[in-house]
């Protein structure tokens, strides 16, 4: 028979073991107005950059706040701005995104090693794994006292993978955009208390 005092010993051990636990893996609301979500495709003069700008999500980061461990978020795809308006209500049309149809793109982490974070990523309905490279920029204390925390993710995908399909040949038989979509995160998030 257990004795009252083995039993509190142990239940004590618990509390400490699993509140050990919890404060280990800390977690970053993500706030837009210090982050950006950038792409870049190319074309037959260079490349077009634009972003999403209206996003949310979440990070965590391991013990000692050297890796992330988690990632994940959603954007609104109406949000997309190339700074050419005409171009951005083209890739808003049916021709390209459908945002009508298909109005939120997402993605989720389902593990990380080292400096990479495998997951699925959802755009126009379609979900395909991808994989960034992360890594922590910084984790400090803004001037309110509040924690704060920035990554840096960046992969590459294949925008046809994700219906994105739409293009033209030139007469040099080359592409007008490229397959390949370069997407940047740059992202601050605030401590979840």
């Amino acid at each position: 028979m257990i004795s009252k005092t083995s039993r509190i010993a142990v239940l004590m051990g618990a509390v400490f073991f699993f509140s050990a636990c919890a404060a280990g893996a800390e977690t970053f609301e993500i706030g837009p107005r210090n982050s950006t979500v950038i792409f870049k495709v190319t074309h037959p003069g260079g490349y077009t950059i634009g972003s999403f700008e209206d996003f949310s999500g979440s990070f965590s980061l391991n013990d000692d706040a050297t890796r992330v461990t988690s990632l994940s978020g959603r954007l609104q795809v109406h949000s997309i701005n190339t700074y050419n308006a005409s171009r951005d209500a083209s890739l808003r049309s049916e021709l390209f995104l459908d945002v009508d149809k298909f109005p939120e793109a997402s993605f989720a982490g389902t593990e990380a090693e080292n400096n990479t974070l495998a997951g699925n990523m959802t755009i126009k309905g379609r979900t395909k794994p991808v994989a960034f490279t992360i890594r922590v920029r910084a984790v400090n204390k803004d001037p309110q006292g509040q924690t704060k925390a920035s990554i840096l993710a960046e992969a590459v995908i294949n925008r046809s993978d994700f219906g994105v399909a739409f293009n033209k040949k030139l007469d040099t038989g080359q592409a007008l955009i490229g397959n390949e979509v370069a997407l940047i995160l740059e992202l601050e998030g605030s401590l979840k208390e």
